[in-house]
């Protein structure tokens, strides 16, 4: 065969005979060649299309490098949680972060935040073995510990990674749960992952002998505080730094504590957290807690939406008992059926009423056996006869200064003073003593220690603070085991119930919550030198033990105003109300 100019390779296909072929063989004939070659276009488009191939895989093999990190991540967060779950039995509590910043409440810490730094793993091995760890957990990408926080009082914490990609949906799958990683789809390198045991409803710190329980949804903040450092919330230090699970790292919770409602404290008090429903305290807790988040732009997490929830006494008393118990370390002590104990002013229909603040107020007013239902009375304003005489089953006796007497009967009044030495239950009858002579006393010389409240004012003095025998002589005309509140009393009871009042002031402040919260009743007074029924349904007068000059403080209140800390027009041969605080 000779050889062709064409200086392609050819390929031959070879000729075969079968067993049918005769011995004799025909002349062979000339194979046909087959040409192969590609033009430089084909070239060009097979190189192109490769290079947008490598491209697309380069680019898919990056993506699931990002999520293969933050499948590492949830990894590393789920091994340290467990590790903190298992060494908690055998320490009793968590590590401390290393080298933490502290972040405070009046001096208390509330918790403590910086990372998972050795120390921390050294405490896991120095408790049950590591708790299965090996070796300390880093991020994947950037080498840097993971954020830790702990409470400084009760067990709980929080972890926080940083994701390459979207959580999706996190609220389906909760504030402390793990996101399964093939939900995860591209999108920012910015998405915080958050997991812990901390309840995101209130935090606890004690400063001195007060306890306060505060609202706070986390414990991660991205303020960027140098460990050693603290943040103090009351300076504001959260607005706009608390970081929850699928939220943006730089978008985080606009939610301050001090711009809601009870500056975010819904309890406070000496003596600890409270042990029963202490007459209303767990389920004031829960209702303050209520106010702290309602319209927050974190009341649609589900923590904040089941606490939004709960109504009714049965719901907030079990709710306020769970957190006491279970988040923030305290013990409750229950009565029959398993229900917060509770206590009722002897001969009142209803429960006592507990503030945030750890005082506890009948619900009765001295002399009534009904509390105040809120319905409102008419108008009765000044009259020689006792309009709401009918009523005084709910709005109770009307009380001289210092004197035990119900003096609201409309028996003929006296005028003869009480001679000097007489105390508040040895006068000898029940009449209203009138007087017009100053200092329009029912008695005829001053005595300030009558109600045993003689060095009490406005900026110090409470029944705790009293002698034995100054205590005995507060009690009356209260029930065994409570007495008549001093006027510092009474402005700690209003600047609790509504923390934009100003403490004591002795000018009228705005506002409706201390008159429905205590119950109180507009029984209005009998006037000291007519012995007439005066403001009857237009103000509620109530007396403290604490003498001022040659008047008695006394709390003042209106549908829509109080005055805390009133010595104004407050003869002590005025008849007011009186509220029994418990001791």
């Amino acid at each position: 065969m000779k050889p062709t100019k064409n200086t392609h390779v050819s390929l031959t296909v070879p000729a075969f005979r079968t067993q049918a072929t005769s011995a004799r063989s025909e002349p062979a004939k000339p194979t046909k060649r087959l040409l192969l070659w590609f033009t430089l276009v084909e070239l060009i488009v097979v190189i192109t299309i490769l290079a947008i191939l490598g491209t697309i895989g380069f680019l898919s093999i990056g993506g699931y490098s990002s999520k293969a990190r933050d499948s590492a991540r949830t990894g590393d967060v789920a091994q340290l949680s467990k590790s903190l779950d298992l060494s908690v039995v055998t320490a009793g509590t968590y590590p401390v972060p290393d080298n933490a910043f502290a972040v405070t409440y009046s001096g208390g810490t509330v918790w403590n935040q910086w990372t998972a730094w050795p120390v921390v793993i050294q405490y896991f091995k120095g408790t049950i073995a590591g708790g299965g760890m090996n070796k300390k957990p880093v991020d994947p990408l950037k080498n840097s510990e993971y954020t830790y926080s702990s409470l400084a009082f009760g067990n709980a914490y929080q972890i926080k990674a940083d994701y390459e990609n979207d959580i999706p949906n996190p609220t389906a799958y909760g504030r402390n749960q793990i996101v399964p990683t093939a939900s995860a789809d591209a999108g920012n390198l910015t998405i915080a992952y958050v997991r812990g045991n901390y309840g995101g409803l209130a935090a606890k710190t004690v400063t001195g002998s007060v306890t306060y329980v505060l609202a706070i949804p986390s414990i991660i903040t991205n303020s960027g505080t140098t460990a050693g450092n603290l943040l103090r919330i009351e300076n504001n230090a959260l607005s706009g730094t608390l970081l929850f699970n699928g939220k943006p790292l730089l978008n985080a919770s606009a939610y301050n504590p001090n711009a809601r409602a009870n500056s975010g404290v819904v309890f406070s008090g000496n003596g600890g957290l409270p042990g029963s429903d202490a007459n209303g305290q767990l389920t004031d807790l829960v209702a303050k807690l209520k106010l702290a988040y309602a319209g927050s732009d974190v009341a649609s997490s589900s923590n904040v939406a089941s606490l939004l929830s709960a109504t009714g006494t049965g719901a907030m008393q079990s709710l306020g008992t769970a957190m006491v118990s279970n988040q923030l370390g305290g013990k409750v002590t229950t009565g029959g059926g398993g229900t917060p104990a509770v206590s009722i002013y002897p001969g009142c229909d209803t429960a006592d009423i507990a503030l945030a603040n750890g005082q506890v107020w009948a619900a009765c007013n001295a002399g009534a056996t009904n509390a105040n239902t809120g319905a409102v009375l008419a108008v009765c304003g000044d009259s020689p006869t006792d309009c709401y005489i009918a009523y005084r089953n709910s709005l109770g006796g009307l009380y001289q200064w210092g004197r035990n007497d119900d003096v609201a009967p409309q028996a003929t009044p006296v005028t003869s003073l009480a001679s000097a030495g007489t105390t508040s239950s040895t006068v000898g009858h029940v009449n209203f003593i009138k007087t017009n002579s100053v200092p329009h006393d029912w008695i005829s010389t001053r005595n300030n220690n009558l109600w045993g409240g003689s060095s009490t004012t406005t900026s110090a003095g409470k029944y705790a603070d009293q002698t034995a025998p100054n205590q005995v002589l507060m009690q009356w005309p209260c029930a065994s085991g409570y007495h008549v509140p001093t006027i510092r009393e009474w402005c700690d009871a209003a600047s609790s119930i509504n923390p934009s009042i100003t403490l004591c002031s002795s000018t009228w402040q705005n506002d409706t919550t201390v008159v429905s919260k205590l119950k109180l009743s507009l029984s209005g007074k009998r006037y000291h030198s007519a012995s007439y029924y005066e403001n009857q349904g237009i103000n509620g007068y109530y007396w403290s033990s604490s003498p001022f000059s040659d008047y008695g403080y006394h709390l003042n209140v209106s549908s829509i105003q109080v005055i805390p800390a009133n010595n104004n027009y407050s003869h002590r041969a005025d008849g007011f109300s009186v509220r029994c605080l418990k001791n």
